[in-house]
């Protein structure tokens, strides 16, 4: 069941429609007026000027205008919005008219007056639908470009953080080795001092001192290499 105090609100598009003919523009007009928003114009600046204002989705216009044509107006219409849909309309058959419209200013549609009204609501609706397709799939692509993107940066930042820690695995590395190689002398130094005479008994002593702050020093290399390294692999599985 419906509720009635809902409101709802269908968004309608634009359509813009340019003829010098003022009964033509009226009666695009009120063909138009119950599925979409109508905007209308007697000429091409007029047109260009709501076409910069307004969110258009589509331009319908004779060819034949005092101070434009409909095919330069629509070049004008495809340079500000490529998205926007075109149709020509024209009191005559004109192959190359056609031709010039389509490859020069990207026509759509072209259309021989007197029109079918109901051919030109459900050409005008293919088109709408055209239009609202290419928008959704532009605001994709831009949208997937942004990700990607963001996701490069991540990398990179990733990348480096990466090869930050190899260098300090390296670094911690060779302080181990070196550290290894110290408690090795000292041990031996110890060792040899074992049976010496009282008179060496404080280098002994020294030596002892020595040896455990390099113990300690080497417990600690180690931890911080097995962290970092742990890191390192954590990272790499992302």
């Amino acid at each position: 069941m419906c509720d009635n105090n809902v409101e709802y609100t269908i968004q309608r598009d634009t359509i813009l429609c340019v003829d010098d003919e003022k009964n033509i523009v009226d009666s695009l007009y009120d063909t138009f007026m119950d599925y979409y928003h109508v905007k209308t114009a007697t000429g091409g600046k007029e047109a260009l000027r709501i076409f910069e204002k307004e969110k258009i989705s589509l331009v319908i216009t004779d060819q034949r205008m005092p101070e434009m044509t409909g095919t330069e107006l629509l070049m004008h219409i495809h340079e500000i919005k490529p998205s926007c849909k075109k149709i020509l309309l024209t009191g005559y058959s004109d192959m190359y008219v056609a031709i010039d419209a389509i490859n020069k200013a990207f026509v759509d549609k072209y259309i021989v007056k007197p029109w079918d009204d109901e051919k030109l609501i459900k050409e005008v609706k293919e088109l709408i639908d055209r239009c609202r397709f290419d928008e959704f799939m532009m605001e994709a692509r831009k949208s997937l470009s942004k990700k990607k993107s963001r996701q490069s940066v991540e990398i990179e930042n990733r990348d480096k953080r990466i090869k930050s820690m190899a260098l300090q695995i390296d670094k911690l590395r060779n302080e181990n080795t070196a550290l290894k190689k110290e408690v090795s002398e000292l041990l031996n130094k110890l060792n040899d001092t074992v049976s010496c005479t009282e008179d060496t008994l404080k280098e002994r002593d020294k030596l002892k001192t020595d040896l455990e702050q390099t113990r300690r020093r080497l417990e600690q290399i180690q931890k911080q290499w097995e962290r970092y390294k742990n890191y390192q692999i954590l990272n790499s599985t992302h």
